[in-house]
C-alpha cells in the first residue's frame, strides 16, 4: 500500500483500519446487547470514562475522514479538540491558539508535517507535547522526527489507547 508515495506499514492493512475497526466494534456490542426496557428511552451518552486532564488537541492530517474520526474519539474522552487539513492552518491555529497537544500526520501536502514541527518549534510553542501520526515506521523515519522537534512517533494504524497513553505520558 503507498501513503504520499512511501510504502505503508504494515502493507496488507489500509492505513485508516483503526477508525473502522472502532466503529464496527461498537456496532457489534449493541447488536450483541439490545437495549432493554429500562435503557431504551435514554439518549445515548459520552463514554463514562474520559480522561482526567481534559486538553486542547490539534490534529492535523490531510485525509478528512481521518482526522474527524480522530477529533470525535478525542471529544468522546472529554477533549477539546481542533481540526487543521493542511501544514498552513496548522501553523495559523497554533499561531493564534496554542494547544497542549499536536497530532501530526508526516505526508502532508505543500509543507509536511516534519517541517510544521520545525516551525511550531521555531514559534516558541515548546510546552506543546507534538505527536507524529504516520504510515511510516523504519528506525531512521523515528530519528528524522526526532530531529524535528516531535515528542513521541505513532505508526498508523494506531489505537486509540495508544494514543491516550502517548498524550498523557
Amino acid at each position: 500500500m503507498v501513503h504520499h508515495g512511501n510504502k505503508c506499514a504494515p502493507p496488507n492493512l489500509n492505513c485508516h483500519a483503526l477508525y473502522l475497526s472502532l466503529f464496527y466494534h461498537g456496532k457489534r456490542k449493541l447488536m450483541n446487547n439490545p437495549p432493554n426496557q429500562s435503557t431504551q428511552n435514554r439518549l445515548p451518552t459520552a463514554p463514562a470514562s474520559p480522561d482526567p486532564v481534559a486538553r486542547s488537541i490539534l490534529v492535523v492530517d490531510d485525509s478528512i475522514d481521518a482526522a474527524e474520526s480522530m477529533a470525535m474519539l478525542l471529544r468522546l474522552k472529554g477533549h477539546a479538540v481542533r481540526v487543521a487539513y493542511n501544514g498552513a492552518d496548522a501553523l495559523e491555529m497554533v499561531a493564534n491558539e496554542p494547544p497542549s497537544v499536536v497530532l501530526l500526520d508526516i505526508g502532508l501536502p505543500g509543507i509536511d508535517g516534519h517541517e510544521v514541527c520545525r516551525r511550531i518549534r521555531e514559534s516558541g510553542v515548546t510546552e506543546a507535547r507534538i505527536i507524529a501520526l504516520t504510515g511510516h515506521g523504519l528506525d531512521e523515519d523515528r530519528e528524522r522526527s526526532k530531529a524535528a522537534g516531535f515528542d513521541a512517533h505513532a505508526v498508523k494504524p494506531v489505537a486509540l489507547a495508544e494514543i491516550l497513553k502517548i498524550i498523557s505520558s
